[in-house]
């Protein structure tokens, strides 16, 4: 039956499908499921040749609980370059984390999350471990970020 009624199948990944569920989210204040979104994802990412003109698109069900809610928006804002998590080895010592807080802040990032870990065998007497979680504006922003550590001395590593 589906070879003799479907033209074409198209895949889309689930970044994608994530990208649009939050795309909806913002720009419409709509809320789909997965399945429901991969007709956008498809149109979002180029997908399907030869669109001209108006196209519509079906979204549809709700049926998506609210961790799994979390889960996505979350994978959507990291893979739209709204999210970014680092690591960060820092000399631990008086001010240093207050400094790098200082730092992040002339990027115009916002720190979502910060651990500060100074117990990890893995680590040299004086030095500490933080990981950040950052909120960003997308890619171009997290490359002025990472530019902008990098040129203070940080050695970076993103996770």
């Amino acid at each position: 039956m589906i070879k003799d009624l479907v033209d074409d199948i198209i895949l889309v990944s689930e970044e994608q499908i994530a990208l649009a569920i939050v795309s909806l989210l913002e720009r419409t204040k709509l809320l789909v499921e997965g399945a429901g979104a991969v007709p956008l994802a498809a149109l979002q990412h180029a997908k399907i040749e030869g669109l001209r003109g108006k196209t519509a698109c079906l979204l549809s069900g709700g049926n998506i609980d609210v961790k799994t809610i979390s889960q996505v928006v979350e994978r959507g804002l990291v893979a739209g370059g709204r999210y970014l998590k680092l690591n960060i080895e820092l000399d631990d010592t008086p001010g240093a984390l207050a400094g790098l807080a200082s730092d992040i802040a002339a990027t115009r990032a916002n720190i979502f999350l910060i651990s500060h870990d100074r117990r990890s065998s893995a680590l040299a007497i004086g030095k500490t471990d933080v990981s950040l979680e950052l909120e960003t504006r997308g890619y171009d922003h997290i490359q002025e970020i990472v530019t902008h550590l990098e040129m203070r001395g940080y050695r970076l590593a993103m996770r």
